[in-house]
């Protein structure tokens, strides 16, 4: 009697592990689905893995940028969209929250002397030098027209860094931007991230409470005024869309983690337009794709 209920034990167990392994076997991903992953990586090894992708980009558009999103800012609706929830480093896209900032808790007027911390920054975009002084407004124009760090680095150091960030931290909050992390002014560090669906909230924010950003960041060129010698100073925007009638302002970004990031806002059928590409090796040539597309469909 024993013999026959251990046989039934030993039956009743094989039984089992066959449904087992029948179940492992249909939720397994297949080897091309595996490579499509590893690929995905591959594109920027300092970002996690893409986890999900949600490709409504459409097939006869040739671009390659790991995240995009189109959509107008007065609707909720994305116009297209690649993995535009996956967290990536924004770099200097960063300075749109440090211009933000720098307008809602600093006196534009305040003159700040450019000391050895900020002039040692990573870059040399303004060609600033130790002893020189400028306006915070001027300093502003530089940090969002030429993406200078030394710019940054001394409007943040003039008022407190830690201050600085902590402001910058509590308007993340308040803006519900809850997958956007800032440990820095700049941008230089990767683990300032965010992802392109929250980054919309912050471009709409700026749209409507502080178009003079967005005024700043279209223009072809702007002048600067150093304090002592009153010689002035002319910077070129790095943006190739800058001095465009149907440009209403962006930003740039760029570091080894994050590849080129880019966002442009355009007029596009009287409506405010923003196009955000992070990872593209060829940002504009990606932005400029994708805008032609829209209007030619």
């Amino acid at each position: 009697m024993k013999l026959n209920n251990l046989y039934s034990l030993i039956f009743a167990g094989l039984v089992l592990l066959l449904v087992l392994l029948a179940k492992i076997g249909q939720n397994h991903p297949d080897t091309s689905t595996l490579q499509e992953d590893m690929d995905q990586t591959a594109v920027n090894p300092g970002i996690a893995r893409l986890d999900s992708f949600n490709y409504r980009v459409p097939i006869n558009l040739p671009v390659n940028a790991p995240v995009i999103l189109v959509k107008y800012l007065s609707s909720q609706t994305d116009i297209l969209e690649k993995n535009s929830r996956q967290n990536w480093p924004l770099a200097s896209i960063t300075k749109l929250m440090t211009a933000a900032t720098v307008i809602e808790n600093m006196d534009l007027n305040q003159k700040i002397t450019l000391n050895e911390k900020a002039v040692s920054q990573e870059g040399i975009a303004g060609n600033f030098r130790i002893g020189e002084i400028f306006t915070a407004a001027d300093l502003l124009k530089a940090t969002l027209v030429v993406s200078s760090n030394d710019a940054t680095a001394a409007l943040v150091n003039s008022f407190g860094e830690n201050e600085f960030m902590e402001i910058m931290r509590k308007k993340t909050r308040e803006l519900n931007m809850s997958q956007t992390v800032f440990v820095d002014a700049t941008g230089l560090s990767h683990l300032n991230q965010s992802t392109a669906e929250d980054l919309t909230k912050l471009i709409r924010y700026i749209y409507f409470s502080h178009p003079e950003i967005l005024k700043i960041t279209a223009q072809k060129q702007v002048e600067i005024t150093e304090g002592k010698s009153k010689i002035k100073r002319r910077l070129l925007n790095i943006n190739e869309f800058a001095g465009r009638n149907d440009f209403l302002g962006g930003k740039t970004g760029f570091t080894d983690e994050a590849g080129g990031n880019l966002v442009s806002l355009f007029r596009y059928q009287n409506q405010p337009l923003v196009i955000i590409v992070f990872g593209a090796e060829k940002r504009f040539e990606e932005t400029i794709k994708i805008y032609d597309y829209l209007r030619s469909n």
